[in-house]
């Protein structure tokens, strides 16, 4: 799906949900990738538009004041730790070891933003 019609649609999504509970809070999450599976050929190219994407959830959560996220920066951290391919298993998707990174950056992303 080309970038603008992603950011149209996710808008869509988010106000048609607050615009049905306007208590909701919303946990935009913004994607992520790792060299590994197939993106790993084309890597520079596949990050640079998954970049493009967290962008548009930076600037749809803000539009929402909404609790963000960023999951990029822990998965680079955590393949200090282990490799690439320990977290994702094709570029995109993650392990059962990512999977626990995201629920504890969700965990402590949501307990920042709302603290009580």
């Amino acid at each position: 799906m080309p970038l603008d019609e992603f950011e149209q649609a996710y808008d869509r999504l988010l106000a048609a949900a607050v615009a049905a509970n306007p208590r909701l809070r919303l946990v935009p999450c913004e994607p992520f990738t790792l060299p590994t599976g197939k993106h790993q050929e084309n890597f520079d190219e596949w990050s640079a538009a998954v970049q493009k994407r967290r962008q548009a959830v930076a600037r749809l959560a803000a539009k929402y004041h909404a609790a963000v996220v960023r999951f990029q920066p822990v998965f680079d951290d955590a393949c200090q730790r282990a490799p690439a391919e320990y977290w994702i298993w094709d570029g995109i998707h993650p392990t059962y070891s990512g999977h626990q990174l995201m629920a504890g950056e969700w965990e402590l992303s949501v307990r920042q933003f709302w603290p009580e």
